[in-house]
């Protein structure tokens, strides 16, 4: 959870692949190469999962997001995606 907290490229990809399948081509034209090494933490802290090669989705890991994290995911996506 910290790792969200702290790390904004670390949320958005958390958020993204918990929505829909994000590609490592996606992570690394948004991200570049820090955001490949950060989706491989994610993946080591079960908050993703590699589906196939290159493919991410939602981890196994069941995480409730707290109040002050989810105010952040908010204005984190909607500032990107509007």
């Amino acid at each position: 959870m910290k790792t969200l907290i702290d790390n904004q490229v670390a949320l958005e990809i958390f958020l993204l692949a918990s929505v829909k399948s994000l590609s490592a081509h996606e992570i690394k034209e948004n991200f570049g190469q820090y955001g490949l090494q950060v989706s491989q933490q994610l993946i080591e802290k079960k908050l993703i999962s590699e589906v196939s090669p290159g493919q991410f989705i939602e981890g196994s890991k069941n995480v409730m997001l707290p109040p002050e994290l989810l105010i952040k995911s908010g204005i984190l996506l909607s500032s990107r995606f509007s």
